[in-house]
């Protein structure tokens, strides 16, 4: 069989799909945003000691603009579990949303199945979102698109049938807005950081 680039496989689906879900934003991306607050902490008495207290006041106007953004980043996170955030309010939550708390985060449905090869291998499947037009059922023969995942499976970017009728998935829009206010909460701490550095190196001590 000619190798396809992004097959993986071409099998039968075997059993039945297991239905479960995970939160939009797994480890390590989950933790980076508190790693990164700490750093920033870090940057801020560094400079706090080397140039004294005569750049406080401009290291501190970073930092509650840093702390500003993180906020509206915190809210969007919340704003993707509309459930939890009727049941807790306060002006903390949208940090603690960034802190790494799951219990703040919306969830994504996962399908999982397996598919044995034409070769006899076999291989554990994984659909993230909701699939579209329709699930693979038990055998379905089917062609195979996607990457290794974690935990040894295949994290399936969509499949073909035998019919040519293609299976993909796609994540909800609060799922993908999590995902992008986590990685720019990274990005904001880190530019608070060099921007505290920055002010600290340019001042005369």
């Amino acid at each position: 069989m000619p190798r396809v680039p992004g097959r993986v496989a071409v099998g039968t689906v075997r059993g039945g799909i297991t239905l479960s879900q995970r939160p939009v934003v797994v480890d390590p991306l989950r933790r980076l945003p508190l790693v990164a607050s700490a750093l920033l902490l870090f940057v801020l008495v560094g400079v706090l000691a080397v140039r004294g207290p005569r750049q406080l006041v401009w290291a501190l106007l970073v930092i509650v603009l840093v702390l500003v953004a993180q906020w509206i980043l915190g809210s969007i996170v919340r704003l993707g579990n509309p459930g939890r955030r009727s049941q807790e309010r306060g002006w903390s939550r949208p940090f603690l949303a960034l802190a790494g708390g799951v219990d703040a985060l919306p969830t994504v449905d996962v399908r999982r199945f397996e598919v044995v090869a034409v070769t006899g291998a076999e291989y554990r499947c994984e659909l993230v979102g909701q699939p579209r037009p329709a699930e693979p059922r038990e055998g379905d023969i089917v062609q195979v698109y996607g990457r290794s995942g974690g935990r040894g499976a295949i994290r399936v970017h969509h499949l073909v049938g035998a019919d040519e009728l293609t299976t993909s998935t796609r994540l909800p829009i609060t799922a993908v807005l999590v995902r992008i206010a986590y990685v720019a909460s990274v990005v904001v701490s880190g530019v608070g950081g060099l921007a505290v550095c920055w002010l600290a190196l340019r001042s005369p001590g």
